[in-house]
């Protein structure tokens, strides 16, 4: 699932805050408070300023088996053992490119009557399907219980006509304001991939302002393609519709050398869609680009849901 290895940091205990119970723990069952040996708690807030290259600054709990408390106080919240689902939210700063992201998921775990727990911050495995996580770790052991890696079948939120066999999702990930997914033809990997495609939603939260993180962070994305050696070779196709399509030719970073693409750029409701088609060969982008160009044209972008 992932790789232990990889974690980028662990949980940082803060001061209790205020709460419901005097020692800072919100209660997330019914009934009376019960004595520490009879409830699960499980601490929030990570805090792993200063690791590269992701910087998480902090984790909460904002449901508990469906139930919203993203409003509760305090650092703790305590459960019932016993089978129990969280909705959790962090904030992640990316260093290099000064954008604030929230990722967000659910972990399923069983709680054990005087447990305690915690989360973590990781990079997921082969297979993960998503760009980073948060992991909720028994204390005592340090054992892994869950992470908020997605199944992939959400990732299915666009349709294209591939003109055979549906592609499989190969990663995916989601944050409030991005999304991304990246599919690959049976038998293909993303170490060895030939073709590609990759698709992306933005949706800054002020369109207009470079200030706006989403914005920096695709003002930047575009500045490294320019910037590479040998730089990128872009190129507008003549359309008449209502969106831009770019092909491009040349090194595009991450290990891709000598990609060759299309892209498409479309905006709707203050969203930004990105769709590419990819491929390592001039020849294959150029005798595909039609029926590629005609299913981005139909293609439905969503941010998926968990």
């Amino acid at each position: 699932m992932y790789d232990l290895a990889r974690l980028t940091g662990r949980l940082a205990l803060l001061a209790a805050l205020p709460a419901l119970a005097a020692c800072g723990t919100f209660r997330a069952y019914e009934g009376p408070e019960r004595p520490p040996e009879e409830v699960a708690r499980i601490e929030e807030d990570v805090d792993t300023l200063g690791l590269v290259p992701l910087d998480y600054t902090s984790a909460e709990i904002v449901a508990v088996d469906g139930v919203s408390i993203a409003d509760h106080s305090g650092s703790t919240v305590g459960v019932l053992p016993g089978a129990h689902t969280l909705e959790v939210k962090g904030t992640l700063r990316m260093p290099a490119a000064g954008i604030l992201e929230h990722p967000h998921g659910r972990i399923a775990f069983d709680a054990r009557a005087g447990g305690k727990y915690e989360f973590g911050v990781g990079l997921p495995g082969k297979g993960g399907h998503t760009t980073s996580i948060i992991i909720l770790f028994d204390s005592d052991s340090g054992t892994a219980l869950g992470d908020t890696s997605p199944a992939v079948e959400l990732a299915h939120s666009a349709i294209f006509d591939f003109g055979g066999p549906p592609w499989p999702v190969a990663d995916w990930g989601r944050t409030d304001a991005l999304a991304n997914m990246t599919w690959l033809p049976p038998g293909q990997t993303l170490d060895d991939w030939q073709e590609m495609i990759e698709a992306q939603a933005y949706l800054p939260a002020d369109p207009n302002s470079i200030e706006d993180p989403v914005n920096h962070h695709i003002l930047v994305a575009t500045k490294q393609w320019e910037e590479s050696d040998p730089p990128i070779t872009w190129s507008e196709r003549p359309t008449a519709r209502d969106w831009r399509l770019l092909e491009y030719h040349g090194s595009a970073g991450e290990g891709r050398p000598e990609e060759h693409g299309i892209v498409l750029l479309t905006g709707a409701e203050g969203r930004v869609h990105l769709l590419v088609y990819a491929t390592r060969s001039e020849a294959t982008l150029q005798a595909n680009a039609a029926r590629w160009e005609a299913a981005f044209e139909g293609a439905k972008l969503e941010l998926p849901t968990y």
